[in-house]
């Protein structure tokens, strides 16, 4: 007997860089908005900066 998943999406919620939902995010996506910014030294120098890979 074969296993079916159902899936039931309630909503989209989204947090980034360019918008705190789904509507002003798509509204900077398609105006070309990036949410990609430079640190001034004041919070690169107070802040521990750390990029790693995340393996799923």
């Amino acid at each position: 007997m074969k296993l079916q998943r159902r899936v039931v999406v309630t909503g989209l919620g989204l947090v980034s860089p360019i918008g705190n939902d789904v509507n002003s995010s798509w509204d900077a996506c398609t105006n070309g908005i990036s949410g990609i910014t430079t640190f001034d030294n004041k919070i690169e120098n107070s802040w521990l900066l750390e990029v790693e890979e995340l393996k799923i």
